[in-house]
């Protein structure tokens, strides 16, 4: 009969449960017990700090507003001593955001975007502690700089030459539009900035320096005509931005300019004319319209001798006629004068003094009305007559 049988076969069934949970346990804590052995004896043997290993944007770098920070370490580090230990600042200002922790990397998480074209400074302190307890040895301090913000705004049009709805506006005049940013070149020609006349397109030149487009006619407007000049969406800005809307404007140009004096074209009675009726009424007819307020009697004088006689000024056409208060002297000599008060519409003054002189009819004789005395007393043939005026 054998005697050495397995322990199980010796034991009652509940006791066989009991023995085998006590050796279950006594298994866990035999791992448990190594485990923590060995970390101990790790942790009491690690006396190095921790490094930086990578870090991200890299150092001196250029990077879109989009960064995240980041620092890779060369061992496990101690979480509760990363927030205090990674600062990202702009200048003094201290950037605020929350830092996390995955695989030996720290992450700092900005609470909003970074700002276009501005310098960040990246800084972990020497209070980063491993899980040893050991402190980073000295700081680590690194930057980099986010990208310009991408260009989204379209061109708009600050001022325009000549102004908008302005008048006497030279003939000679170039056009120009000022633009609130640079603009692609290839964009402003005659097909995006162009000048009409009604439906008619002028022709011109158009050249771009700076923000400010040109258009030069080739040859001289017209005088006081109204023109519309137009830049179109054709027109963008270095980004590619369009102009919002086309833009037109008008203007006209200054009426022809009046620098021609006027002057005497005739007189009645003639210049030195005799047997002038007593009645006659003298007249000027000039070589334009004329300032009618301009000619008067003191303008337009009728003298007898030295004596000025009284009298009205009328107009028909282009001509004053001086009617005396009362009716001439017979056998008389008068002056008439126009002096240079007198102006023609545009205002252009008589170039010098015009004067004239006339003798009445001395008696009674032949007679004519006072309209044909004149006339005939300049014949040549005439002048041994003596005419006479009824």
């Amino acid at each position: 009969m054998k005697i050495n049988k397995g322990l199980g076969s010796i034991l009652p069934n509940s006791e066989k449960k009991s023995a085998l949970l006590i050796l279950v346990i006594a298994a866990f804590i035999f791992v448990i017990n190594g485990c923590t052995k060995e970390q101990v004896d790790k942790s009491a043997n690690d006396m190095t700090g921790p490094e930086i290993v990578t870090v991200n944007p890299a150092n001196n770098s250029t990077i879109t507003t989009a960064a995240i920070p980041e620092a890779t370490f060369s061992e496990q580090i101690d979480e509760s001593t990363l927030s205090a230990a990674f600062i990202v600042k702009n200048g003094d200002n201290i950037i605020p955001g929350n830092v996390t922790y995955s695989g030996m990397k720290a992450t700092f998480i900005p609470s909003a975007s970074l700002q276009p074209s501005t310098v960040y400074t990246c800084t972990i302190t020497t209070s980063l502690q491993d899980i040893s307890g050991n402190s980073l040895e000295t700081e680590y301090i690194w930057s980099f700089t986010t990208a310009s913000a991408p260009d989204v705004v379209p061109p708009s049009i600050l001022s325009v030459t000549p102004p908008n709805n302005s008048t006497s506006v030279q003939t000679n005049n170039t056009l120009s539009v000022m633009f609130s940013e640079a603009l692609s070149v290839q964009t402003v020609s005659t097909s995006s900035f162009f000048l009409k006349q009604g439906s008619n397109l002028i022709q011109g030149t158009v050249s771009y320096s700076g923000t400010t487009a040109m258009f030069t006619p080739a040859s001289a407007l017209q005088n006081g005509t109204v023109y519309s000049a137009t830049v179109t969406t054709s027109i963008k800005d270095v980004a590619g931005n369009t102009l919002g809307t086309n833009y037109t404007w008008t203007f006209t140009t200054a009426a022809i300019v009046d620098n021609v004096a006027p002057t005497v074209l005739s007189v009645i009675p003639f210049a030195n004319s005799n047997n002038v009726a007593t009645s006659i009424k003298p007249s000027v007819t000039f070589s334009e319209s004329m300032n009618q307020s301009s000619v008067s009697s003191a303008s337009f004088t009728v003298k007898q001798g030295s004596t000025a006689l009284s009298g009205t000024i009328s107009w028909s056409g282009n001509t004053a006629t001086f009617t005396p208060s009362s009716a001439l002297l017979p056998g008389t000599s008068y002056s008439c004068t126009i002096t240079t008060a007198v102006r023609d519409a545009a205002g252009n003054p008589l170039a010098a003094n015009y004067t004239w002189t006339f003798t009445t009819v001395a008696s009674a004789g032949k007679s004519f009305s006072a309209d044909v005395v004149p006339i005939l007393n300049s014949c040549n043939s005439c002048h041994n007559h003596n005419w006479t005026a009824s």
